[in-house]
């Protein structure tokens, strides 16, 4: 499972290391003339927002702060970069991925994202993740001084009972570190499991960084134990308890020592500091620990509002507590066991007899031992020190430039679409083109929204002239939805009659630009296969080479092997076909489409072998060339 490896990746990776085609018929000049939006009469443009615009790679960044606030924010994320190229270079294989930022630092952008009218995305409370397959945007609060509340413990019949008490302070860096590090995650299919991503991302998100060193998997984002005051029965002096709610002399306390590579965290209990009343003391209370049904069930994409958000807070920790442990904790006793489990969950639905057979305990188990990790914890971190004369910190100037309206209106309307608000997203492309913006991104973003709300006229006018720029506009499904919209009005016109070698040209060219665009949609390749059922032209074998690179890049997507399989083998590709039968038996789970494959390959094993074609060659190059 290619994309599982990228995971354990960079988990069990970092402990392993430190340990010429047909001329298209001419469109109708028409076609590509763009539309006119109606502007009432007494309807006013507001005036320009001013926002700052700042590119790193794909990765855009849109700010209202003042400019030396955001020139030191991305100066973090940069430096984030470098030491996660340094860290896990395997979470850089995908970094090119298209993104925007947005800091909201003077306005009330962020809150629209809070409003019941977002009904897509991930949200914390200084923070929203919104992503499709193509593309995605952070927007961070950083008006939010104040994250979601801390879980504290009250002593109750001795009963643990969580309470929400104490507030913690918000490093907006740290937010974007682990938001970034989830949209990288969430690239992965099939799709991880949200509480294993959660824990991988808070343990990359709060790496130490400085000029000489870096620090890895330390254990700033475990949940620890609560400390409580308590009479001390008349007893003056130092009096506590241990991680077990025993009484111990405080001068017993102990805070484990961080020793070369290797670190223990042991907490115990701790003796009375200056100015607590000599009739009281501090006692260590456990860290509350969620039932891992719940935790393994929590959905961090559910809306939530101030009052019940302990619950992400909580969830978020003991994620990361737990992946810890299994990662990095107990000399990797549970590492093998924990990939085992995610590798199920990643294929369908798992169950407490899974967890059982992988890591050999039981939930409630393995949540006793997660409470022992939390107060007193064996595990390896790591670290990476500068050669002398050098440094971890980037040097080079970030250019901070005003933004124009055009990026102002495209990375602000694309967030408010991936958040679930079209009319917002609209209203934003709209004011920027009747401003007199032209960009080409800024015309994909109109025809995608066009196609989206069903003005297929009018998507197809902006896709158009998408389509003729000089070079490819880094959006593929703007061309995937070019060939789409071009098909269907093939279809009007001729019905079911085959696709001409013309026709076909004209349908594989967008695609192949879509192919050839990050990231990679295994819609494309779908749509290829679509295109080449539908032709009356006869496919080489180079021309079905482009399906075989689909199932390598998607090995999961089943209907997609399936299509390739069957292309290969209606071509008399018999040797390919079979080994994409294989493969298709192999990953799917669903019965109807095991049977499809089954059938196919009963054909295959029956029919008479072809004098050519009878053993597959070198892959053949892919293309669109008829």
């Amino acid at each position: 499972m290619r994309s599982f490896s990228l995971l354990v990746i960079s988990a069990a990776l970092v402990a392993a290391r430190v340990f010429g085609a047909q001329p298209v018929a001419p469109l109708d000049p028409e076609i590509v003339a763009l539309p006119e939006f109606k502007v009432l009469a007494d309807r006013v443009l507001p005036p320009p927002e001013k926002w700052h615009y700042v590119r790193i790679g794909q990765m855009e960044f849109l700010s209202n702060a003042s400019e030396r606030s955001t020139r030191r924010f991305i100066s973090e994320y940069r430096d984030f970069q470098n030491a996660l190229s340094i860290v896990s270079p395997e979470f850089l294989l995908r970094t090119e991925l298209p993104a925007s930022v947005i800091l909201c630092a003077n306005s009330r952008v962020f809150d629209v994202f809070k409003s019941e009218k977002a009904t897509r995305g991930r949200r914390h409370f200084a923070t929203a993740l919104l992503s499709d397959q193509e593309i995605a945007a952070i927007a961070i609060d950083l008006r939010s001084q104040l994250a979601e509340p801390m879980r504290d413990l009250t002593w109750i019949e001795d009963v643990f009972t969580p309470a929400s008490l104490g507030e913690q302070l918000i490093n907006h860096s740290e937010e974007l570190y682990r938001e970034y590090i989830q949209l990288v995650l969430s690239r992965q299919y099939p799709t991880l499991p949200a509480w294993f991503s959660e824990g991988v991302a808070q343990i990359f998100g709060s790496m130490d960084i400085s000029g000489k060193w870096i620090q890895f998997a330390q254990k700033g984002v475990f949940l620890e134990p609560r400390y409580e005051t308590v009479p001390s029965f008349g007893r003056a002096g130092n009096f506590g308890f241990d991680g077990f709610g025993n009484p111990m002399d405080g001068m017993h306390g102990m805070y484990g020592a961080m020793g070369g590579m290797s670190g223990m965290m042991g907490m115990g209990g701790m003796g009375n500091f200056n100015g607590f009343d000599s009739g009281s003391s501090v006692r260590v209370m456990p860290a509350y620990i969620m039932g891992l049904d719940k935790l393994f069930a929590f959905d961090p994409a559910q809306p939530r509002d101030r009052g019940d958000i302990t619950d992400l807070s909580q969830w978020s920790r003991q994620a990361a507590t737990l992946v810890h442990m299994c990662l990095y904790g107990e000399k990797g006793k549970y590492r093998k066991g924990i990939v085992q489990y995610v590798s199920r969950a990643m294929s369908g639905p798992v169950s407490e007899k899974d967890f059982v057979e992988c890591l050999g305990m039981n939930y409630k188990q393995m949540a006793m031992r997660l409470r022992s990790y939390t107060e007193w914890a064996r595990y390896d971190y790591f670290g990476w020190k500068a050669n002398p004369g050098s440094s971890f910190l980037v040097k080079d100037k970030i250019e901070v430039r005003p933004a124009t309206d055009a990026e102002v209106g495209r990375i602000k309307g694309e967030a408010f679409r991936l958040a679930g608000l079209d009319d917002e997203a609209r209203q934003e492309f709209a004011q920027a083109y009747m401003r007199g913006e032209r960009d080409p991104q800024l015309l994909a973003s109109l025809g995608l929204m066009a196609r989206q709300r069903g003005d297929n006229a009018r998507a197809r006018s902006y896709l158009e002239i998408v389509d003729r720029q000089p070079g490819p506009v880094p959006r593929p499904r703007a061309y995937l939805e070019l060939a789409r919209l071009r098909s269907e009005e093939i279809h009007q016109k001729q019905g079911d009659t085959p696709l001409t070698a013309q026709q076909t040209a004209q349908l594989l060219k967008p695609l192949f630009v879509a192919r050839s665009l990050s990231p990679v949609l295994a819609e494309v390749y779908l749509a290829i296969a679509e295109v080449w059922e539908q032709t009356g032209t006869t496919p080489r074998r180079d021309n079905l080479a482009v399906l075989t690179e689909g199932v390598e890049r998607f090995p999961r997507f089943a209907e997609l092997a399936y299509r390739a399989a069957a292309m290969h083998a209606k071509h008399g590709f018999r040797p390919d076909a079979a080994m994409l039968v294989d493969h298709g038996l192999k990953i799917a789970r669903d019965p109807a489409m095991r049977e499809k494959f089954q059938k196919l390959k009963e054909q295959l094993d029956v029919a008479p072998a072809p004098t050519t074609n009878a053993t597959p060659t070198a892959p053949a190059a892919p293309t669109n060339q008829l």
